[in-house]
């Protein structure tokens, strides 16, 4: 019927509805990766790691030496299904674990963090989840990246700073933690983040109001669907005049920010390809100073 008499129909059916463009995460689902149930008693059963080591003490011929921040599973616990145990790895990468190997006893490995995961990994076993990645956008900003975008904005004593969307802190982490403000969705990245030591408001960026200005605010904001827009544009709104906005972007944000940051002087770093693990995305830097009114 309707190819036979398409005028019959409202013309308001006719199109396909347009489809919303995202901009904060309140416009989209933030999903969770589900784990199993295997998975998650054995990351229960994760303790710190540590070794034996010869003592003086004549009552003990070894100490047990505590290696901080650190997670294993008990030679006990370990099952015999490699895919298990690569799960169970996975996961502690993307709370931020690296795999190590013990250099007291080689054939030991352990997963070394940069803040005690003890409570983190808790969490995540009793949720039986973690944040999924592409809902969240959580890409960490490789280090020498973060580290690149940190000394060209040349933070001095005097300045307050605001990490929008901070992630596990890739970036935060070379921030004066006294002086900057973390921004961040996840909950269970926020958790991370005040085992760091930062200060953290939990929420989604575009819908913070703060009431007050920075001078510099550095950032990696995600990318689907145009939201770095958005984010580049916020951020923009809460600079105090003679302030610096550092970001890592797509390419494309060379002929895009001059609208989205009126006022401000741009500087552009060289175009960077496969900057990020999992990603052919090619990124630049931006530094954006706001100019005297």
């Amino acid at each position: 019927m309707a190819f036979l008499h398409p005028m019959a129909i409202p013309e308001s059916f006719r199109k396909r509805p347009a489809k919303p463009k995202a901009s904060g995460f309140n416009s989209k689902t933030l999903y969770e990766r589900p784990l199993s149930n295997a998975v998650t008693s054995l990351l229960s059963s994760a303790e710190t790691y540590c070794y034996l080591e010869k003592t003086t003490n004549f009552r003990r011929e070894y100490d047990r030496i505590n290696v901080p921040n650190t997670l294993c599973i008990s030679v006990r616990e370990r099952a015999d299904s490699k895919h298990l145990l690569d799960e169970v790895g996975s996961v502690m990468a993307a709370l931020g674990g690296v795999l190590t190997t013990c250099p007291k006893h080689g054939r030991l490995t352990y997963w070394q963090f940069d803040y005690d995961p003890r409570d983190a990994v808790a969490e995540v076993a009793a949720r039986g989840s973690i944040p999924d990645q592409k809902s969240y956008q959580f890409y960490p900003t490789p280090p020498n990246l973060a580290q690149r975008l940190v000394d060209w904005l040349d933070i001095s004593l005097l300045d307050t700073v605001c990490e929008p969307q901070a992630g596990q802190g890739g970036i935060a982490d070379l921030l004066p933690k006294d002086r900057t403000r973390c921004v961040e969705v996840s909950p269970l990245h926020c958790q991370i983040l005040r085992e760091k030591g930062h200060n953290v408001i939990e929420g989604d960026f575009l819908a913070w109001k703060p009431g007050t200005s920075f001078s510099v605010i550095a950032m990696n904001p995600p990318y689907s669907e145009g939201r770095w827009q958005e984010h580049l544009r916020h951020a923009g709104t809460l600079i105090e005049t003679g302030g610096r906005l550092g970001a890592v972007l797509p390419t494309s944000a060379r002929r895009l920010a001059a609208d989205l940051l009126p006022g401000f002087k741009l500087e552009f770093s060289e175009a960077i390809d496969n900057a990020f693990d999992g990603t052919s995305i090619s990124v630049l830097l931006l530094k954006a100073t706001r100019k005297p009114l």
